[in-house]
């Protein structure tokens, strides 16, 4: 089951949709890794898209297979608006938001979900929000009426304003008891320095920017991010899409445009980072806990597909990659490991994680990028079995994530109109790793990963850690938290 799990985490950095309705067991990861599946293609539900007079843009999809609205949307931008000063506020706004408004008490809009069973959440990313809720058909008027009022009414200068600042504050300080959030902390500091994507994990810099957040700060940085033309939605559901197109316009038509720029400043890791190992002193650490990475490329790759399929190879966290191959299954050292990447707007990371006993730190240090040599230089390229497998593993799950029209419709907007891509996006990707060879693979592997630019960031007992590494030369910087 676990290395199933592992599976489908690995797929979810591809498939950019929720991962509702998918039932996965042992038994279903057995039977994917012993057929050959077939080319799977994901039907594109029919939708209108159309374009409000504030900018407002929306897609609608009929699905008359279960008497439900489901909506789903983003607003461009994101974290990446966020100036050093305000670090973090991006997430306290869409706490705000979805609290109450200017016509709704917390009380009342609590009163207001619960009485037509209405949801209706807010959230943020790197490079755009997001936006998601749901109801019963006959309660479809009542969520377009809440996601307007919440959008398009903030009330941030609320009874509730101080409680929530607390709330924050306290989840600041507990995460800074956290291991993960330590090392997220350390990595994505050197690795994006001062930068937007670096500051959501940035617990100290938060923690001393939250004391600039006051409601009429907050009232700025949303007029600065929040408006109509810079928001997609789609709504999915048991409706005719002339009606819903009236209903739209009567519940979002007062909404007035804004002049809003894009962030661009592209986030690039400072050189003198590169090779660099930082260990965070945690005495009482039973574990070695790694985050080793690099700045990559920006989504617009134009081989990103193919160095998808190549990495897994690597590090899918699967046990046939390499990584879990060499680390768990003929070391014994770690349960899990892998690599990832997340390629954004304005820059992206390439990431390797692991957990050790302290005593291998060194050795699992040395195997990681060992292992990625081993593709690099050709010693053990990535053969046609691995790639097979990779491939047979994607056709097999892959219509599983897009179950539901609201899923598809999601990855479709996401597609088209926050990366500026194709519509059938998902089935173009879907062609493209089918046609990949071994040797295309390969290459792309060879373009993007160096070694040498890693920057290693274990948290653990440095006691147990420096001292290997100082033995074999490579220099450290603790860090005392």
């Amino acid at each position: 089951m676990k290395r199933l799990l592992i599976l489908c985490l690995a797929l979810a950095l591809f498939i950019p949709t929720v991962l509702a309705g998918v039932e996965f067991s042992p038994k279903l990861f057995e039977d994917l890794a012993q057929s050959v599946n077939k080319v799977p293609e994901i039907k594109i539900p029919a939708y209108e898209r159309f374009v409000m007079d504030n900018g407002l843009v929306i897609y609608l999809v009929e699905d008359h297979s279960l008497p439900i609205i489901e909506v789903t949307g983003f607003i461009k931008g994101g974290r990446a608006h966020e100036t050093k000063d305000i670090a973090g506020i991006s997430a306290f706004l869409t706490d705000m938001m979805t609290t109450g408004t200017q016509n709704r008490t917390e009380e009342a809009l609590d009163q207001y979900k619960e009485l037509y069973g209405l949801s209706f959440s807010m959230g943020v990313k790197r490079d755009y929000f997001t936006l998601g809720g749901n109801a019963l058909i006959q309660d479809k008027g009542h969520l377009l009426e809440l996601m307007a009022d919440i959008l398009m009414n903030p009330k941030f200068d609320a009874p509730y304003y101080q409680r929530k600042l607390m709330e924050l504050y306290q989840g600041l300080s507990m995460s800074r008891t956290q291991d993960p959030a330590l090392v997220d902390m350390i990595f994505y500091r050197h690795l994006y320095g001062d930068h937007p994507y670096s500051y959501d994990a940035d617990i100290d810099l938060i923690t001393a920017a939250a004391q600039n957040y006051t409601p009429a700060r907050l009232m700025k940085y949303y007029k600065e991010s929040v408006a109509p033309n810079m928001t997609i939605i789609a709504i999915a559901g048991d409706f005719s899409v002339r009606e819903m197109k009236k209903e739209v316009e009567k519940a979002f038509g007062r909404w007035e445009k804004a002049p809003v720029t894009l962030p661009h400043q592209k986030s690039i890791a400072p050189k003198d980072e590169y090779g660099k190992v930082y260990i965070i002193n945690k005495p009482d650490a039973t574990q070695a806990k790694f985050k080793m990475g690099f700045d990559l490329f920006t989504h617009d790759y134009p081989e990103d597909m193919e160095f998808r399929i190549a990495n897994m190879v690597y590090g899918s966290g699967a046990f046939e990659c390499r990584l879990m191959d060499s680390l768990r299954v003929k070391k014994g050292y770690a349960y899990d490991a892998r690599s990832t990447y997340n390629a954004n707007k304005l820059g992206g990371e390439y990431i390797v994680t692991t957990e050790v006993k302290p005593e291998s730190a060194l050795d699992t240090y040395e195997t990681i990028i060992g292992e990625m040599n081993k593709i690099l230089d050709r010693a053990e390229p990535i053969t046609k079995e691995e790639l097979f497998k990779t491939v047979n593993f994607f056709n097999a799950l892959m219509p599983k994530f897009y179950v539901e029209k609201i899923n598809v419709i999601e990855s479709v907007i996401l597609s088209v109109e926050i990366w500026g891509e194709s519509a059938n996006r998902v089935n173009e990707n879907i062609k493209r790793y089918n046609n990949m060879t071994a040797e295309m693979a390969q290459r792309v592997f060879e373009k993007n990963l160096d070694p040498d630019r890693f920057i290693t960031v274990i948290l653990g007992q440095k006691e147990k850690i420096v001292p290997q590494f100082e033995k074999a030369g490579i220099p450290v910087e603790v860090i005392e938290m």
